[in-house]
């Protein structure tokens, strides 16, 4: 059996039996003091009983009732190479990713907000250029706390300079908000692009991918440039229409490579 350990907020501690399926894993902690290691196991109270989330090779996610019968389980693929931490707030669920830099270009955290049934909603990237990280989470673990719109992420990292220290990033979690999807066929593959809006940011937007882009500019939403392109000129369009869905470029095959 696992002994499923639970924050202080709800005070919760359970041993149960995952079966063959996980008969390698364990959430018993490696780190040596005085270091921290990153949590792998999360029990949460829910409306209809008890959630418990574990990360392993992938994301599980069990659904229980009061009485610990299994509901439901769901699956997921890492959203980037390491996993730091998992939050059930009190309206949404947050998980917290990173990947080691290679280039300043780079994306080191991904703070991802999704709904109950794990939805994505929006996410937060952080760059090498502006968060001084050369190694996320090097002997820490993650530590999630909300507090009315703000989410609090704290944890450690290495820097550039060779130094162990920790890290704090605040989100407004209601400046981010979804605006639509749509399912793009391009001749290299299908893609889903996800647009957000936001009235509020702080710093100052900036090219990250310079190979793909050569200036970066403000415009009036009702006085766009004439050379949009096609999916963004829809996804606008969806914006300001209120519509939520697209299909693109499904008039022709592609084949995989």
């Amino acid at each position: 059996p696992l002994e499923v350990k639970a924050s202080d907020e709800n005070g919760y501690l359970k041993e149960i039996d995952l079966g063959e399926e996980f008969k390698d894993f364990s959430n018993i902690e490696n780190g040596t003091y005085p270091f921290g290691t990153i949590n792998n196991t999360f029990l949460n109270k829910t409306d209809n009983g008890y959630q418990v989330v574990l990360a392993n090779d992938k994301i599980y996610i069990m659904e229980y009732n009061n009485n610990w019968n299994k509901l439901s389980e769901k699956v997921m693929d890492y959203t980037l190479p390491e996993f730091g931490g998992y939050y059930y707030g009190k309206e949404y669920n947050y998980f917290v990713w990173a990947k080691t830099p290679d280039s300043e270009e780079s994306e080191v955290y991904r703070i991802v907000k999704y709904d109950r049934n794990f939805n994505e909603l929006g996410h937060l990237s952080l760059y090498y250029s502006n968060c001084y990280t050369s190694i996320p989470f090097l002997a820490g673990n993650v530590s999630i706390a909300e507090s009315g719109d703000e989410l609090i992420v704290y944890t450690s990292r290495n820097r550039p300079d060779g130094h162990q220290s920790n890290i704090k990033i605040d989100i407004n979690t209601k400046d981010l908000n979804y605006v639509c999807t749509m399912h793009a066929n391009f001749k290299d593959g299908e893609y889903l692009l996800v647009a957000f809006s936001t009235k509020k940011y702080k710093g100052i937007p900036k090219i990250m991918e310079i190979n793909k882009c050569d200036a970066l500019s403000w415009f009036d939403i009702n006085n766009l440039p004439s050379n949009l392109i096609d999916t963004r000129k829809i996804m606008i369009n969806n914006y300001l229409n209120n519509n939520h869905y697209n299909e693109y470029g499904f008039n022709y095959k592609y084949e995989k490579k």
